[in-house]
């Protein structure tokens, strides 16, 4: 009777650690099988080119790329921790795509791991796991997990929360409270966008009744000296902080709308209509906000965590209302912004949960949200499938129909090409777009036309040496020699550095019987290109 009794107690505790381990086990499982795919994907033509294909920063371990790392921007923001982690990923693996993919979905995993330890403190039941799974498997989520350039948010995301875990063990333990600062400047070196952090620290303090300043100092200091740095990295894009200000009432109401109903998700989000405040979608977005903002308020007494929910969303959206002005576009949204803002809405979603029938209506949107994962995942599979779904979903987006083009011209699809660097046209007139179209025209022999596209875009941006260098070289092969001296020399005067324009002006000066200034540009050619040959013909080297 007596070993029945031991028998008895060992398989219940045994039974009792497996049912322990099963949550953890299936908040791994689930995410990898979901997004098991993108591993296999490649890098797409979008910051992935510049931020790690291109960029000889990440180009190995070592100690000028370490301090290249930590020194600068790249190109605007200051993200030393995400570079460090693409130079490991390199030294061992190169540029293998399924390294950065895969190391992408583990971060996910963890992050989703981590935001479940912190649940749990705050929810009984089967509310933190729910929770933990919908923030994994969210559509939402699929745009920071499948590509490789937003490493930087997943590297932020995880460090934020597991900063924030440490600061709740702290507060229970009395320990860990410098492994949350560090893990905090961990995650300011990975992406500033963690910098609200102190506030909702401030938040959890005063649900204690009383707030300790000093023990947030640390963090209150390192946000505030990692906010002047990245407007240092921002002080180039900036501009109005109208215009930002103003496409946050469509940003908030846009993100709400697609966490609840995640249909037609895009990797670019154009605002192309006029930024004022008599706008109708940003006039309907101001009431949505304000609507929401007074509703959290009137129910701060008898639902608290509502309101602190609704603040903290806001909060950890903030920083990326700055980032609306890309190149001569503007954009109010990016479905990556929403990675850690999410778990303020899931926090507010927790506090409802008090039924099975909540807990039903979870597991359904937990359901839903895992179709529409797989459904949307392929969309980063390539460049092409990536630019396509933006013009798929019906947003007017110049860029995404010139990078299809662009995919198009490399295939040699020239007729098709064209097409779609007209309607690209038609959105939006940019200095890039007729450059490749005049690039275009050139390689089909229009060169009237492709003279025109290069002026086209040299009225956009007059600075640009290449555009002129362009001109000049179309019009010496038409014979308008005066003419192409003068976009010739407006090149070599914005930059002398251009091994094909001081060869062009070299044929112009043999031309017009200039020996020795001719001779001078050949000479100047080879400084800038030793093994030029048609330089070293002219001088007979």
């Amino acid at each position: 009777m007596k070993q029945l009794v031991v028998m008895t107690i060992m398989s219940s505790a045994a039974s009792l650690k497996v049912k322990n381990y099963l949550p953890w086990a299936f908040l791994s499982i689930i995410p990898f099988l979901l997004f098991f795919r993108v591993i296999f994907f490649d890098f797409v033509a979008l910051d992935d080119e510049l931020l790690i294909v291109d960029n000889p920063t990440i180009r190995g371990i070592s100690v000028p790329n370490i301090v290249q790392a930590f020194t600068t921007f790249d190109p605007e923001l200051y993200v030393p921790v995400t570079l460090l982690s693409h130079q490991i990923e390199y030294s061992v693996f190169g540029l293998h795509p399924t390294v950065y993919h895969a190391v992408n979905l583990l971060l996910h995993i963890g992050s989703g791991l981590v935001l479940f330890q912190i649940l749990k403190r705050f929810f009984r039941g089967r509310a933190p796991f729910l929770l933990s799974l919908l923030f994994l498997v969210h559509p939402l989520q699929v745009e920071a997990v499948a590509w490789a350039a937003a490493r930087k948010d997943l590297l932020a995301g995880f460090f934020f929360l597991s900063s924030l875990l440490w600061y709740l063990r702290f507060k229970e333990r009395g320990r860990g409270y410098r492994v949350s600062v560090g893990l905090f400047l961990l995650g300011l070196l990975s992406k500033v966008s963690v910098a609200p952090l102190p506030l909702l620290l401030v938040i959890l303090d005063l649900f204690e009744g009383r707030i300790m300043w000093r023990e947030k100092m640390p963090y209150i200091v390192l946000s505030a000296v990692f906010i002047i740095v990245a407007m240092v990295g921002k002080a180039g894009q900036m501009g109005d902080l109208l215009t930002p200000l103003l496409l946050a009432f469509v940003a908030v109401p846009h993100y709400l709308f697609k966490l609840v109903l995640p249909l037609n998700l895009s990797v670019l989000y154009p605002f192309v209509e006029q930024v004022s405040i008599a706008n109708t979608q940003i006039l309907i977005g101001f009431f949505i906000v304000v609507a929401l903002s007074i509703g959290a308020w009137v129910l701060r007494k008898r639902m608290p965590i509502v309101g602190v929910a609704w603040v903290l969303f806001l909060l950890l959206l903030a920083p990326s209302f700055l980032n609306v002005a890309k190149g001569e576009s503007l954009y109010f949204a990016s479905d990556r912004y929403m990675y850690l803002p999410i778990v303020a809405i899931l926090i507010m979603v927790g506090t409802l949960v008090r039924e099975k029938l909540s807990e039903v209506v979870l597991i359904i949107a937990v359901i839903a949200c895992s179709i529409l994962t797989m459904l949307h995942l392929p969309t980063w599979k390539s460049s092409e499938a990536l630019f396509s779904q933006v013009i798929a979903a019906g947003y007017p987006s110049h860029l995404a129909i010139s990078n299809l083009a662009g995919l198009r011209l490399k295939k040699g699809e020239l007729e098709e090409a064209a097409l779609l660097y007209e309607q690209s046209l038609a959105i939006q007139e940019t200095a890039e777009t007729y450059f490749n179209v005049g690039q275009l025209l050139s390689a089909q022999g229009r060169l009237d036309q492709a003279t025109e596209a290069f002026r086209k875009a040299v009225a956009i941006t007059p600075m640009d040496a290449q555009l002129h260098a362009k001109i000049g070289s179309l019009l010496l092969m038409r014979g308008q020699i005066d003419a192409a001296y003068q976009s010739l020399r407006e090149a070599d005067r914005l930059d002398p550095n251009q091994a094909s324009v001081q060869y062009n002006l070299g044929l112009i000066y043999e031309h017009n019987g200039e020996i020795v200034e001719a001779e001078r540009r050949y000479r100047r050619v080879l400084e800038l290109r030793p093994d030029d040959p048609q330089a070293r013909k002219k001088l007979e080297l």
